[in-house]
């Protein structure tokens, strides 16, 4: 932690105000807002096609395009596993 945050975790820790892991995490998120950390690699190895090639392929752009260092074969072998296994078929 930094700045603001720090100040008010000494501040909290001093007064005794947290007892356990779970008050800490509760009171940063009533004082600082939720969490905006999304694993976006996770997301993208669970993506699959529900609908039409066309939305998969959009929703698959939009994650992957969050993701820094993933090699293209790498892509390319996460796109083609998310597909429906019958486009998979017809692919191989």
């Amino acid at each position: 932690m930094t700045g603001q945050a720090l100040s008010w975790f000494q501040w909290i820790h001093r007064n005794w105000q947290l007892f356990t892991w779970k008050n800490l995490t509760i009171a940063i998120e009533e004082r600082f807002g939720p969490s905006s950390f999304v694993n976006h690699e996770a997301s993208l190895f669970k993506l699959t096609q529900t609908s039409t090639v066309s939305e998969y392929q959009s929703q698959f752009e939009t994650i992957s395009i969050r993701i820094d260092g993933l090699p293209a074969t790498t892509i390319l072998n996460c796109f083609l596993l998310g597909l429906k296994p019958e486009i998979q078929r017809e692919l191989s």
